[in-house]
């Protein structure tokens, strides 16, 4: 599951580049995976905190207009 991750991770920075949100690196630890603070149990999924954190991320970014 992990390596499916990364890859899709992979191909949509590679896509679009300039045009997304990068959660995943906003999220993840050093290893790649889900850091354990921002982890819902599963490994993909975010917890509250994690949600918080891509909340953050997309402040300032006109997404809302």
């Amino acid at each position: 599951m992990q390596d499916q991750r990364l890859r899709v991770n992979d191909w949509i920075r590679s896509e679009w580049p300039t045009t997304h949100i990068d959660f995943a690196r906003r999220l993840e630890g050093a290893d790649h995976t889900l850091d354990p603070q921002y982890d819902s149990g599963d490994g993909i999924h975010p917890n509250a905190f994690g949600a918080m954190r891509m909340a953050d991320a997309t402040a300032g970014k006109g997404l809302l207009r």
